[in-house]
């Protein structure tokens, strides 16, 4: 045993009217905290606030690279592979409809009202900005599906 367990002496009871000073008051068990529970049942309140036009885009990118990727590779094991990554494709999707279908009508994006700037963390963002961050990675993937069916079009 340690030495600081040996050197501990046994404390004795406290007196009650300091231990009703250590804790806050209990309140009694017939009050009810949720009489105003609107706001369990008003859905996700998130707003995405990107135009739908770039969500489109991503989905068709996507769509292309998969179909690229089927087109210089489909047959056999890889078959499997794209379908399963077909899948992520629309859970990823998916997901966010849901999302929206959840809650409250979404207002339109402030880059569709005519603000042409889109208020971020990190200070405002103007539509090119934003649709630079977020196509980037869907526009390099079908340049990549394009570059393998290049590839497998010049080997065979």
């Amino acid at each position: 045993m340690s030495e600081a367990v040996l050197k501990q002496t046994p404390v004795g009871e406290l007196p009650a009217r300091e231990v009703a000073g250590l804790s806050p008051q209990a309140q009694p068990a017939e009050v009810n905290d949720n009489e105003n529970a609107a706001h369990l049942v008003t859905g996700e309140q998130r707003h995405f606030e990107i135009p739908a036009r770039m969500w489109y885009t991503m989905i068709v990118c996507y769509g292309l690279f998969l179909a690229l990727m089927f087109a210089a590779l489909g047959g056999g094991y890889s078959t499997l592979i794209l379908v399963v990554a077909a899948g992520f494709v629309a859970m990823f999707f998916g997901t966010g409809k849901a999302m929206l279908k959840q809650g409250p009508l979404q207002p339109r994006s402030p880059l569709d009202r005519g603000n042409f700037r889109l208020p971020t963390l990190g200070g405002e963002m103007k539509e090119r900005e934003v649709a630079i961050q977020m196509l980037i990675v869907p526009v390099c993937a079908v340049f990549f599906g394009i570059a393998i069916c290049v590839i497998r079009l010049w080997v065979a």
